[in-house]
């Protein structure tokens, strides 16, 4: 029945279907042995106006495999991505939703890439209590492949992270209106409603339900000054508001600079101001201005026969908690080192925040490092086997949630899209850079 309509939903109907599966040992308090797969399916609907991602996994995690008793742990996220484009303006609506059993102790140390069309080496994303600012991706030596749109897990920090296992939901609706008011100024709205918490009477009591309701404006400005150089102006305004009653407001603007030095190296810096107030019902009413900075390079070159590449970055922003209305200061930097040639790739990739709150406005302070080397074999077009490390650690208000922590582990990635309807265009190959004559 699907592609009788498919012409008049979409042009282009896929079905990508993966699985990412690794065995671990994990040393966080104590020491264990893991296996997690995680299966899942993502429907796609495209047409020059229209879009539709509808997403579906499950994370299994059997735990611990030396010894008894074991738990089985089932993590289910659902998705959906849905955008309409009349003229100018784009009209968008993503929802993701996440319920099952989790331990927040060791769950910064899971690999969280979902399903992909195209397996690659897994990105290891932010862990809970690390806010990624909207102009600072995290590093990803493979320009290729990225996360499922709509399928990532919205991190939300923790304040405690006892060893235990527990049964939680979260779930995220964003709202967007956006206008291409010319070529290079974009204009937008969104309002967004997080909520998360334990689903059961023992988890709430680690965890209780909270909520937050999110208003905000947002514009962009892009300025080609010539082909080196190009200036991007964003400014985001935010209003939240927590079940408990806090209010958080902020205001951000910053420009950043960036300068291809030659066709190896690129260069970014920027700067700008933030000013945020947070007003809470015990009376406390916090005011912050504090400046935004952002330095950084990418560099790629030809090396014994393959692609190296590196990037780094440090910059400070402001890291918005919806669920507790409080917006935390952070200074920053992330890098990453790559290396490619033909099916086999390396990479090393860490990064650092810390708080920079006053004392008398440190209610959302997170401090977060991680760390993760992997090696990844490409084995076919859909599937590939890795191996590797990653390593955590973090702190709220000066105390700590998660002790320095680490895992090794052995994986494989399968992914392979089902073109239902039409005939999906391929995605291009990037160009490899060029030698100096």
């Amino acid at each position: 029945m699907l592609p009788w309509f498919a012409p008049v939903l979409a042009q282009v109907v896929t079905l990508d279907v993966g699985d990412r599966s690794e065995a671990r040992y994990v040393v966080a308090q104590d020491h264990r042995y893991e296996a997690a797969t995680r299966p899942g399916v993502v429907l796609r609907l495209d047409s020059a106006a229209y879009q539709l991602s509808l997403g579906y996994n499950a994370l299994l995690l059997l735990t611990p495999l030396e010894s008894k008793p074991r738990d089985l742990l089932v993590l289910n996220s659902a998705s959906l991505d849905t955008s309409y484009r009349v003229q100018r303006t784009t009209l968008s609506l993503g929802s993701f939703i996440s319920w099952g059993e989790v331990n927040f102790l060791t769950l910064g140390l899971q690999n969280p890439a979902p399903v992909a069309a195209s397996p690659a080496p897994p990105a290891d994303g932010a862990a809970p209590g690390v806010t990624t600012p909207p102009d600072q991706p995290p590093p990803n030596t493979n320009p290729n492949v990225g996360p499922t749109p709509g399928t990532a897990a919205p991190l939300i920090p923790q304040q405690r992270a006892p060893n235990e296992i527990v049964r939680y939901s979260t779930t995220t609706t964003t709202l967007r209106a956006a206008q291409d008011v010319t070529r290079r100024l974009q204009l937008g709205a969104f309002v967004r409603y997080t909520r998360a918490g334990g689903m059961d009477a023992a988890s709430r009591l680690t965890y209780p339900k909270t909520a937050g309701t999110s208003v905000g404006l947002d514009g962009q400005h892009t300025l080609a000054l010539t082909k080196r150089d190009s200036f991007f102006t964003t400014s985001i305004g935010t209003h939240t508001k927590a079940s408990t009653g806090d209010l958080a407001t902020s205001l951000i603007s910053s420009t950043l600079w960036t300068h291809a030095v030659d066709r190896h190296l690129n260069t970014t810096a920027g700067v700008g101001l933030s000013i945020t107030r947070i007003s809470q019902t015990d009376g406390l009413i916090a005011y912050g201005v504090y400046p935004n900075f952002q330095l950084g390079f990418t560099y790629q070159t030809k090396l014994a026969r393959g692609i190296f590449s590196a990037q780094a970055s440090g910059y400070s922003y402001p890291a918005l908690d919806p669920l507790r209305a409080t917006v935390d200061p952070q200074v920053g930097a992330r890098g990453s080192l790559g290396w490619s040639r033909d099916r086999f790739s390396t990479s090393l990739t860490g990064n650092g925040a810390f708080s920079i709150a006053s004392p008398q406005a440190n209610q959302g302070a997170f401090d977060s490092y991680q760390a993760s080397f992997v090696n990844t074999l490409r084995c076919s077009e859909w599937l590939s086997a890795d191996a590797g490390g990653r390593v955590i650690q973090q702190q709220y208000r000066d105390a700590s949630i998660v002790p320095f922590s680490y895992t090794v582990f052995v994986g494989l990635t399968f992914g392979y899209p089902v073109a239902l309807y039409g005939h999906p265009q391929q995605p291009q190959q990037p160009k490899q850079p060029q030698q100096p004559k």
